[in-house]
């Protein structure tokens, strides 16, 4: 926590030498602040899993806020919109998809500032994406022209697994376990598994594919992507040629098969076993073994995300309101005060 305090703390500024040039001072004009936000989707956003720092959208930057102190800290600049954000399970990793054609999928070191990886792959724009659990893999999900789902060995940089997904996909999370993720969407849920690509994990390991050599981690620093597009449609490497397809299952949604899933969370702790997701017409459904096991009404004419912790599951929903829930029993169990109207006490 201390270090990621420090790492994503305000770059200090050096003011210029007394006599400079007025040349040579706007040469040294930094970015300060950023103003608005293109945040309008759950990927769009994410929060720092060991601090009080969030991660948003802002064009083609990425802004660091520290909530308690409300400030702007840090930034991380893109050549293109970015369209998803987030963190791994310790925060030290930042990811990042494009929009447009050959997008790319960036990773930050949160230390250091310094981007770590360029991910090519992807023909069309990026819906979102999440780490593993163990940090080693990172799946991303293109949006539905791009329809392509990809996971990578980012650090490799190269897809160790990928299959076609035709819906309009929203969210993903990653189960405790990491053994499988979930994605939502559009009249979708599904569930893919893992471990049905650990065979080319294994058969690989022994053998590092050429894009760890220097040259290309040099390449991903300096954000070009030669040594990741082995093609000109901008497919990755030719070590992800080999990749194999990872199995995917849909859920059996039942009276939910025509609804917009908005957002997915898996279940920690005693509730690992669940799957957490919401619709826009404001059902919370719990999964289990992919069956639709309980759901509720949360009484409200949207909702909007999710989060989970071993003792509540939160639902952020229309006008403010974030209702809260129990993981086991999908019981109510409170509705958050609003905070003061602006400018009152």
């Amino acid at each position: 926590h201390h270090s990621m305090s420090a790492s994503l703390a305000p770059v200090k500024r050096r003011a210029p030498a007394k006599g400079a040039s007025p040349a040579l001072t706007r040469k040294k004009v930094t970015l300060e602040r950023i103003l608005g936000t293109t945040t309008t989707r759950n990927a769009a956003f994410c929060v720092h899993p060991k601090s009080e720092y969030v991660a948003y959208v802002a064009g083609c930057v990425v802004v660091i806020y520290n909530l308690k102190k409300n400030v702007q800290t840090r930034f991380f600049k893109g050549t293109k919109a970015i369209s998803f954000v987030c963190f791994n399970i310790t925060g030290k990793y930042l990811a990042a998809g494009e929009s447009g054609k050959q997008p790319g999928v960036l990773v930050w070191d949160t230390d250091t500032g310094a981007q770590v990886a360029e991910l090519k792959g992807h023909k069309f724009g990026l819906a979102c994406g999440a780490f593993a659990p163990n940090s080693k893999y990172l799946v991303t999900v293109g949006v539905q022209h791009d329809a392509t789902v990809m996971v990578w060995d980012w650090k490799a940089g190269a897809v160790v697994a990928a299959n076609r997904v035709s819906s309009e996909v929203h969210g993903i999370s990653f189960s405790e376990d990491g053994s499988y993720f979930v994605t939502v969407g559009v009249r979708h849920v599904r569930f893919w598994y893992m471990d049905s690509i650990n065979h080319f994990s294994s058969s690989s390991s022994s053998t590092p594919p050429s894009s760890t050599s220097p040259t290309h981690h040099h390449n991903m620093l300096t954000g070009s992507s030669d040594a990741l597009s082995g093609a000109a449609d901008g497919t990755a490497s030719s070590s992800s040629m080999k990749a194999s397809v990872i199995e995917g299952k849909s859920a059996l949604l039942q009276s939910h098969k025509d609804e917009v899933f908005v957002d997915v969370q898996c279940g920690v702790g005693e509730a690992a076993a669940y799957v957490f997701s919401i619709t826009s017409s404001g059902i919370l459904c719990l999964f289990q073994n992919r069956h639709v096991e309980k759901w509720v009404n949360m009484k409200t004419s949207r909702a909007f995300a999710l989060s989970i912790n071993p003792t509540h599951v939160s639902v952020a929903c229309a006008d403010g309101v974030c209702r809260l829930f129990h993981p086991k029993s999908l019981e109510y169990q409170a509705t958050i005060p609003l905070p003061h109207a602006l400018g009152k006490p």
